[in-house]
């Protein structure tokens, strides 16, 4: 009824619109850069429900402004505060850290996206060694 409706609104209005259409465009590309994340999305393999979590994190980490209204969807706790008004808890702050003194200590910021992306799919067999 009524309360469906206002459930899907909240995702089909607004930041968290925003994000779901990056997200979707994201996990796209990497259906058609990594054959075993799309062979894992066309048998619902389990590993996928390992796989896509990771994703949506990467995804955040690259751009918060745009996706912190849909990892604030799905994991709440990992922020302080509610809503629009919503932080990054510690542990979700030292990600973003992290991720930031990364991309400044490479020559090729540029590829870290796509190797991080690769671990995600991959586990330790995607950094080739």
């Amino acid at each position: 009824g009524e309360e469906s409706w206002e459930g899907a609104n909240r995702y089909l209005e607004g930041p968290m619109s925003d994000a779901l259409v990056s997200m979707v465009k994201g996990v796209l590309t990497a259906k058609v850069n990594y054959p075993a994340f799309a062979g894992m999305c066309e048998d619902c393999d389990a590993e996928l429900f390992m796989v896509l979590p990771r994703i949506v994190v990467l995804t955040y980490i690259q751009r918060p402004e745009i996706h912190g209204a849909l990892l604030y969807g799905v994991l709440p706790d990992v922020f302080e505060g509610e809503g629009e008004a919503a932080t990054p808890g510690p542990e979700l702050q030292e990600l973003l850290d992290s991720y930031k003194r990364l991309l400044d200590r490479t020559d090729t910021p540029e590829v870290v996206p796509s190797i991080l992306l690769r671990r995600a799919i991959y586990g330790d067999a995607g950094l080739g060694v």
